[in-house]
């Protein structure tokens, strides 16, 4: 999931994008020339000015992206289709390139020129109307349209092995300590023959969905999902007081505040449980046609075997000592030790702990 420092950085890179992509539509328009823009002002074009406008129409535009991007488009996905959201978005950058311009212009008439709200209506129309503002909007639109396909592929492949796969960093394998948490559904194959694999799939589609706005103040990463299964994973220096008990006590939060709703769409509510270790991994790109993230390494092993003594002891979540002593004092729970398991395909012992702040059990 995104930091706050993220999110701000993604804004700043989204601002920075579209006010660098107008000035190279001026730039581009203007280079060598003087009369090109039809200006309805009363002075002669100047690039200067054009390149003023330019910053603050694509600052402008900017901000309302991320609005639209943010904001209107996640609430407008709650409530109609993907194709109706997609015919939307045609729709309303137009629009909002539109507007942008037209306050823009406007604004330039009225303080710049001195023109009267009327007059300034409709010189601003005329530009609207003019060749270059057509131009204008078609080279604002395609910006647009690929400020979005990378968005999607960041999304749909992660930030991290979006961002890693730009700038090569592992294209060979590199030694990192990480934590990782495995989250597990309980009694999915019961709850997957009741509800068929159909309903099961938005079933889990909907836990996922949860989960991950239940932790999006977290800074985490997510590995994998692998059936009922949702990996995530951090840098160990990220985490010193123990934030993978916070997490799961909100997925927990999360998922019980839902509840009403799962019983009404499924007749089912969801409860995880979670296996956390930490240690030494490697970390590489694989795959040659299609790029994803890997990390190698024996606690991952360990974590997910974690989730198989659940049951057995009685507890909804468990960790282990690796993890517990990746931390530094004071802690903000209490660890209770359990046992010493031989994990299954281990050789060596493992203490198993479990956070007494947290009640819910398997």
């Amino acid at each position: 999931m995104k930091s706050k420092i993220s999110i701000w950085w993604e804004y700043t890179v989204i601002l920075l994008f579209f006010i660098g992509g107008c000035n190279l539509f001026v730039y581009f328009k203007t280079a060598g020339l003087y009369e090109v823009f039809a200006n309805v002002g009363t002075r002669p074009f100047n690039p200067s000015e054009a390149h003023l406008k330019a910053t603050i129409g694509g600052l402008l535009f900017g901000l309302k992206m991320i609005w639209y991007e943010s904001k209107l488009n996640p609430w407008v996905a709650r409530y109609i289709r993907k194709w109706q959201r997609r015919l939307l978005w045609v729709v309303s950058i137009p629009v909002l390139i539109f507007s942008t311009v037209f306050q823009i212009q406007m604004l330039y008439l009225m303080m710049a020129e001195g023109y009267a709200f009327a007059k300034a209506i409709d010189s601003a129309m005329l530009f609207i109307r003019s060749g270059i503002f057509t131009s204008f909007l078609v080279h604002c639109f395609f910006l647009s349209l690929a400020l979005s396909f990378i968005r999607q592929l960041r999304i749909n492949f992660g930030e991290t092995v979006f961002l890693n796969y730009l700038s090569g960093k592992y294209s060979n394998p590199l030694v990192e300590k990480r934590s990782f948490m495995f989250l597990d559904l309980n009694n999915s194959t019961r709850i997957a023959e009741e509800l068929g694999h159909v309903k099961y799939s938005r079933f889990l589609n909907k836990c996922f969905d949860d989960i991950l706005d239940a932790l999006k103040s977290f800074n985490f990463e997510v590995y994998q999902f692998v059936g009922d299964e949702m990996v995530l994973t951090w840098k160990i220096k990220d985490d010193t007081t123990g934030k993978a008990i916070d997490m799961y006590e909100e997925v927990n939060l999360k998922l019980l505040k839902e509840q009403d709703n799962y019983i009404k769409l499924f007749g089912k509510t969801p409860r995880f449980k979670a296996g956390v270790s930490s240690g030494e991994v490697t970390a590489t790109m694989v795959g040659k046609g299609s790029r994803h993230m890997a990390y190698h390494g024996d606690v991952l092993n360990t974590a997910a075997r974690l989730l198989g003594q659940c049951k057995k002891l009685n507890k909804s979540m468990l960790f282990t000592d690796f993890y517990l002593k990746s931390l530094t004092p004071p802690l903000k729970f209490k660890p209770h030790f359990l046992s010493e398991l031989k994990l299954r395909g281990k050789v060596k012992m493992s203490r198993v702990y479990s956070p007494e702040k947290i009640n819910l059990i398997y």
